[in-house]
């Protein structure tokens, strides 16, 4: 309980626990509370069993690249990308075209988040090369899963991609993790209450 406890108890940004400590099917442990989650992860290594706290989780589209080379006459590659992302509640993002209009050349940043609570989100990223002159090429799709287990990949790596021939891509995204951090509870939060920072034993 000691994270619990730190983390200000009842009155604390976790509020009231909402379920007993529960495993899960990879034989993790969690507690839910009022507005929040703390995750003793314990599939890891022995470095990453720690207790990590959930609350609001956002997926984040950094970037996307295209590499390869187009026509003889068409240039370099003229980029856009579809992005979809499931999560339990349904679709977050929709096979939403980005940018929506026109390209975003060879390599851009959307920088965009969008909002997921505590879902467990897949994402499907399609990059495009957009053609005057013919169809437009599927240069590759990078997809990802995140949940409980995995921490919503907090470990892993997060550019995805991949080749279609001679054409290839990669997309940088990640979920980000943020509750409330109080700089003035030194012993409590300062060493550990960061966003995505493990934390010990609650």
């Amino acid at each position: 309980m000691n994270f619990y406890l730190q983390a200000g108890g009842p009155s604390g940004w976790l509020g009231f626990p909402a379920s007993e400590q529960q495993a899960t099917a990879a034989g993790n442990e969690f507690v839910s509370f009022q507005n929040g989650l703390l995750v003793y992860y314990l599939t890891g290594t022995p470095e990453q069993q720690a207790v990590y706290p959930f609350q609001n989780l956002t997926f984040w589209y950094e970037h996307v690249a295209g590499h390869g080379s187009d026509c003889f006459l068409c240039g370099g590659l003229d980029v856009y990308t579809h992005l979809t992302v499931n999560a339990s509640r349904g679709a977050v993002v929709d096979n939403q075209r980005i940018p929506s209009i026109d390209d975003g050349g060879g390599d851009f940043s959307p920088r965009q988040g969008w909002a997921l609570g505590l879902a467990s989100p897949d994402f499907t990223v399609d990059a495009w090369d957009a053609d005057d002159s013919s169809h437009d090429d599927l240069l590759r799709s990078a997809a990802a899963s995140y949940n409980i287990d995995n921490l919503w990949r907090y470990y892993a790596d997060q550019k995805h991609g991949g080749s279609n021939g001679d054409h290839s891509m990669d997309a940088t995204f990640n979920t980000k993790n943020e509750y409330p951090y109080d700089p003035s509870d030194f012993r409590g939060e300062l060493w550990w209450s960061f966003p995505w920072c493990p934390c010990p034993r609650c």
